[in-house]
């Protein structure tokens, strides 16, 4: 940059240089020409612009410069003598690193020490951590330059802390187990990752075989009695070496090794597996390698035991096995082989294994086959037989052949090897299926194969027949169709061996001639079956007629049978239609398929309906067209009414009419675009006009006949429906009356009166028809009126009440509300908000229905509104609760909730209504048998268990949808009917104890005055006292039995003598201090 800005100073110096030079040599020549002139010429600025290939040769000279003026001169030198920004260096990635590892150990025995020097980098300018990831070491010392540093522990290691940036060496002494393992000893632990790990380990022992994993890079050398090891580390800090510990056992003593071998050879078709496992038992002298001769005939496919470093097979048969660390005592060795064997090989001698070196070897032979071989012992030397019972435990005994002991080498077996051949039979289920242009042959194969298994089978096919499908790609692999001879073999073959149970399923066809036929019954024969037996059914169209000939060697048997087992038409147009059983394969019959001539059935469905004017007749006429298709249909109807018939069905192309003047009747030809075979269905309707009658007067109706012609059979139904104010009766001939329940369903059998069924024709059938007046029934009824009232203690009445209706033509329902009522908070109609206006009278209340409710189904009217029933409640007193009623509706049912302030007890309620269906509390202070209910929270209406819907919007219309608090002593009643009312006796819980108490104050002083009065009749006085009150408790309600019992505490009182006297005295004591003196004086005057 400050080059830049040099070279451009430079430049322009010299052009100022070059334009002052140029412009100073015109001014001279001027200057020169006009000498003579007395007056200066002013000399003005002019750019002079010179190429810039030539700045060199213009500015060569040293004198040479560029003028420019001062403020650009200064302008140029602060961008040439600008100092650069200073570069932002963003914060440090991580706190600290590590650089660089070198760790150096020593192996003791089981311990190895080491010491570490880490050097790390602290990016940070202030204390900075680096985690030191360690694991199975044991620190015995660590510092910083001579000093101990800030070392935490944390979860997967430590964490230095380190007071500043700057560059830190961490030295670290520390130690490690070594571990031991069969044949080898290993370190493994973690330290810290670090980029580049160098470590030195010295373990005591010559020519140790160290290695380290992973390997990256390694050195080992010897140094005396020592393996120095060197290695550089991966990143990651594992640290995992190991190396073979050295063997100081004395070789002076011989082993002695005995062996016990155990040899398992399974034959099977293509091969030879041999499972060798050897029972070593070595003494005096432990050896680290055994050596195993092979027969050169085998080939050795693994080498299983423990402590196995590695083997080798030389080229002389003898497998020699390296051990990790010398051992004695018992070991365990196996050994796979294997041989493989040519498929026509019949003989085959038991391979032997030889231990060298053994000072005994003995063992045992288990001989194996698969099942489809039959080995034999053919020759035998130096064995003896085993009792299978023996090894039973180790064996299978489905592939068992024999076994034998040897106690020395060598020995001879030999073996006599043979295929089995598969003992088959095979149970076929076979369908044979025609149509008009094929021959469908089906069979489900069932072999039975035993001995052993095969890969294929061989069938002999009928002639002319190819294959359509053998089973699946899961079970066959190919098929093959040879000629031997006039035969035709097929040849199967499976993917697996097949063996005991195996189904191969079969399908074979072949053309057939649109026309009758006669041929031998095909029939696949199974070749390689010892005992073939089967079922064949025969299916065919119901077009085609099947007749057999010359049947030999076949059962017939049943359609239900065929059905029991399961063999059922496969070609959905096909019907079964024999059956045969055989069992052996020289069967035979002749089949005969012939076509059936057209078969058509008809069923008529006949709805009369009978109105006070006309007679419509919809005819729907049923065809069932078997064996062969047609497109032809005719109709037979009388010729006034028939020809003003409509026709209508599928497929129709042409319809024509013709009349018969003879017998007055009309034929209807119903042609179709192409014929039909199976189910058809033609519409026929009619309408006649019937003769004006007057109420209470008769007319009689002869109903036409339908007749389907050129059919086999025509059979029908008759209903007849009429208008809701005609009585019908009927007259028929050949008709049989049936239920209007056995119609079918496609009829309208609710709306029948009268209904016949007919089996042929001619029929007749007249009905005579009454005309009545309608009667005025019910169109609209509450089926449920529900009640929710909440009485507070200001005597106001909050309700909520629920309708449920049905309505049929009804456009508005006129609502009576209760007596001071005077809020009506909102209206529902099926949870949407309705209108409400006045009536004629002040309670009367109008609402209109929605258009949108369907005539005849039920839905609900909501209502909430407030009543004022009393000022207030005071300490005692009544009221009298009522709920709206909606005018000239019946209703059939009623319901209250009633809650009451639960600071008053209820002495008495009566009305209209009967209690119900509420549990009762245990003690409802006065009068504990009016069944009620404690509420504390809200409880919404429910009609036949759902909740009513709640409007969820249009908030600002028709009033408002407030939710009421339902809470106090819940009483619930219920009536039939309408004019539903409640009159509430009440007092107040905290006036009951001293009402109670003046009460018994006054019984008390009443009854005492009375015995006073008449003291003489004592007995006749309590006699007729109780009788009193037992006639009161049993005759008033429930509510007023309380102050019977307080009248009768107060009689009891009465007779306690201390009461009687101290009421006496207090008597006595008053009137005597209201009696006055007499004045003598004032009597005197009197006389």
């Amino acid at each position: 940059m400050k080059k830049l800005f040099f070279h451009s100073l430079i430049s322009l110096l010299l052009l100022q240089t070059v334009f002052y030079k140029i412009s100073y040599a015109q001014a001279e020549k001027q200057s020169v020409s006009v000498a003579n002139q007395t007056e200066l010429e002013t000399l003005t600025e002019q750019n002079i612009y010179i190429p810039y290939k030539i700045f060199d040769e213009v500015l060569e000279k040293k004198e040479k410069g560029i003028f420019i003026p001062y403020s650009d001169f200064l302008k140029l030198w602060e961008e040439a003598t600008k100092k650069p920004a200073d570069k932002v260096i963003s914060p440090p990635p991580l706190d600290a690193a590590i650089i660089h590892a070198k760790y150096t150990g020593i192996v003791y025995d089981d311990i190895a020490e080491f010491k570490a020097e880490l050097k790390i980098s602290a990016l940070k300018k202030n204390w900075a951590s680096l985690i030191l990831n360690i694991e199975n070491i044991a620190i015995t010392s660590f510092t910083i330059d001579g000093k101990t540093p800030i070392l935490k522990p944390v979860d997967n290691g430590l964490e230095l802390v380190l007071p500043e940036e700057g560059n830190y060496v961490l030295q670290l002494e520390f130690s490690t187990r070594v571990n031991t393992a069969p044949g080898k000893n290993f370190i493994n632990f973690q330290i810290p990752s670090s980029p580049l790990t160098k470590i030195d380990l010295t373990i005591p022992g010559k020519d140790l075989d160290v290695k380290i994993e992973p390997m990256v890079s390694r050195k080992s050398s010897v140094a005396g009695e020592n393996t120095l090891f060197s290695a550089f580390l991966s990143p990651d800090g594992k640290v995992n070496i190991s190396w073979l510990a050295k063997s100081l056992e004395s070789k002076t003593t011989k082993s002695l090794i005995f062996a016990k071998s155990s040899n398992e050879i399974y034959i099977k078709e293509s091969v030879y597996l041999i499972n060798t496992k050897f029972d070593f038992s070595i003494m005096q002298a432990k050896i680290d390698s055994l050596k195993v001769k092979i027969p050169s005939t085998l080939s050795l496919v693994r080498v299983d035991g423990e402590n196995i470093k590695d083997w080798n097979l030389g080229d002389d048969g003898i497998l020699s096995v390296n051990l990790y660390e010398k051992i004695d005592g018992n070991y365990n060795l196996s050994i796979g082989t294997e041989k493989y064997r040519d498929i026509d090989e019949t003989m085959f001698e038991i391979p032997q294994f030889e231990v060298i070196g053994a000072q005994r070897e003995d063992g045992e032979i288990i001989i194996k086959a698969e099942p489809s071989l039959r080995v034999q012992v053919e020759k035998k030397n130096g064995v003896t037989q085993i009792d299978p019972k023996e090894i039973g435990n180790r064996i299978d005994f489905n592939e068992f052949v024999s076994a034998f002991k040897y106690f020395r080498l060598p020995y001879t077996v030999s073996l006599n090897i043979s295929k089995i051949k598969p003992k088959i039979t095979a149970k076929q289920n076979i369908l044979i299926s025609f149509s008009e242009t094929i021959i469908d042959y089906y069979t489900n194969v069932n072999f039975t194969i035993k001995d052993a298994g095969l890969f294929k089978f061989r069938f002999l096919i009928p002639d002319n027949f190819r294959v359509s499908e053998i089973a699946n790609d899961n079970i066959v692999e190919s098929f093959d169709i040879t000629k031997e001879g006039d035969s035709t073999i097929l040849t199967v073959v499976l993917k697996n061996k097949a063996y005991g149970d195996f189904i191969l399923p079969i399908h074979l066809e072949t053309d057939k001639e649109d026309k009758a036929v006669s041929n031998n019954i095909p029939k696949l024969l199974c070749l390689d079956a010892e005992k073939e037996d089967g079922i064949i059914a025969l299916s065919l169209r119901k077009n085609l007629k099947l007749s057999t000939e010359d049947i030999k060697s076949l059962r017939p048997i049943s359609l239900e049978e065929l059905q029991s087992l399961g063999i059922r038409a496969i070609d959905p147009k096909n019907e079964i239609a024999a059956g045969y059983r055989y069992s052996t394969t020289d069967y035979s019959s002749i089949l005969k398929i012939d076509k059936r001539s057209t078969k058509i059935i008809a069923n008529v469905e006949r709805n009369i309906d009978i109105e006070e004017a006309v007679m419509k007749i919809n005819d729907v006429i049923r065809y069932d067209i078997l064996y062969a298709p047609v497109s032809k249909f005719m109709i037979e109807l009388p010729a006034l009414i028939g020809k003003d018939a409509v026709i209508t069905g599928d497929n129709i192309k042409e319809k024509r009419f013709s009349t018969d003047m003879e017998s007055n009747t009309g034929i209807w030809e119903i042609e179709l675009h192409s014929p039909i075979l199976n189910q058809f269905v033609l519409n026929v309707s009619l309408e006649n006009k019937l003769p004006s009658v007057t109420t209470d007067n008769k007319i009689s109706i002869n109903i036409p006949p339908v007749k389907v012609l050129d059919v086999f059979n025509e059979s029908g139904v008759i209903s007849i429906t009429k208008s809701p104010n005609l009585q019908v009766t009927a007259e028929e001939n050949n008709l049989e009356p049936i239920d209007s329940k056995e119609l079918p369903s496609t009829m309208n059998k609710d709306q029948s009166v009268l209904a016949f069924r007919y089996l042929n024709h001619p029929y007749s059938l007249s009905l005579e028809s009454t005309k009545h007046e309608y009667e005025k029934i019910l169109d609209t009824i509450v089926n449920q009126a529900h009640f929710d009232i909440v009485v507070s203690n200001e005597g106001i009445a909050k309700t909520e009440g629920v309708f449920k209706i049905q309505n049929t033509n009804r456009q508005s329902l006129e609502l009576m509300m209760p007596e001071g009522t005077d809020k009506i908070f909102s209206v529902f109609i099926s949870g949407k908000k309705a209108s409400i206006s006045k009536g004629e009278s002040p309670r009367s209340k109008i609402i209109m229905l929605p258009k949108d409710i369907t005539p005849g189904q039920e839905f609900s009217l909501r209502i909430i509104y407030q009543s004022q029933l009393r000022k207030d409640f005071g300490s005692f007193g009544g009221l009298k609760a009522e709920s709206a009623e909606i005018v000239d509706i019946p209703c059939s049912k009623i319901t209250w909730r009633i809650y009451l302030p639960d600071e008053y007890s209820y002495i008495y309620l009566d009305g209209s209504l009967s209690q119900s269906g509420i549990r009762s509390e245990p003690f409802n202070d006065i009068n504990p048998y009016m069944q009620s209910q404690q509420v504390r929270s809200q409880q919404k209406i429910q009609l036949n268990n759902k909740q009513i819907p709640q409007q969820s919007d249009e908030q600002a219309l028709y009033g408002l949808d407030i939710e009421i608090i339902r809470e106090g002593r819940m009483y619930s009643f219920s009536k039939l009917d309408k004019q539903a009312y409640l009159n509430v006796w009440y007092v107040k819980k905290l006036a009951i104890f001293p009402i109670s108490l003046i009460i018994i104050a006054l019984a008390t002083i009443m009854f005492t005055l009375i015995q006073n009065k008449y003291p003489a009749d004592k007995i006749k006085f309590i006699s007729i006292t109780l009788a009193s009150a037992l006639a009161l408790f049993i005759l008033l309600p429930q509510g007023f039995k309380f102050f019977i019992i307080l009248l009768l505490t107060g009689f009891v009182i009465s007779k306690v003598p201390l009461a009687n006297n101290f009421i006496n005295n207090r008597l006595k004591y008053t009137k005597s201090k209201s009696k006055k003196p007499i004045n003598p004086t004032e009597n005197s005057m009197e006389n």
